[in-house]
């Protein structure tokens, strides 16, 4: 399927429930290299997580010695997005992880 010979690789497939599926891949062989940090070139990613508490998670986070890009930011428009707070992490593979707040709504 890859067109990789000999490739080995971990896999977990998490059901997200409405017919989603995230499909989890970490390759053993052949090696990688470390993905862009800019989260700006054709091509990159990352992958966004959503936490109840951002400021306890950025605390437990910086502890292990991750360290985020930024201070996090409250976002206001659009409205959907209005009050999150959001910040980027990098892993320690290089990926980038966004950790996103939602505010709790009445």
């Amino acid at each position: 399927m890859t067109g990789l010979a000999h490739a080995e690789f971990h896999y977990a497939d998490l059901d997200l429930g409405s017919g989603q599926i995230l499909e989890l891949l970490q390759y053993i062989r052949p090696v990688g290299v470390p993905v862009t940090q800019r989260v700006y070139d054709p091509g990159s990613g990352h992958i966004a997580i959503r936490v109840d508490d951002l400021d306890r998670m950025l605390g437990r986070l910086e502890r292990a010695g991750i360290t985020p890009r930024s201070a996090p930011i409250k976002l206001e428009d659009p409205e959907w997005w209005r009050g999150a707070r959001c910040v980027y992490l990098t892993d320690p593979d290089g990926a980038t992880i966004e950790l996103v707040e939602r505010p709790r709504r009445r």
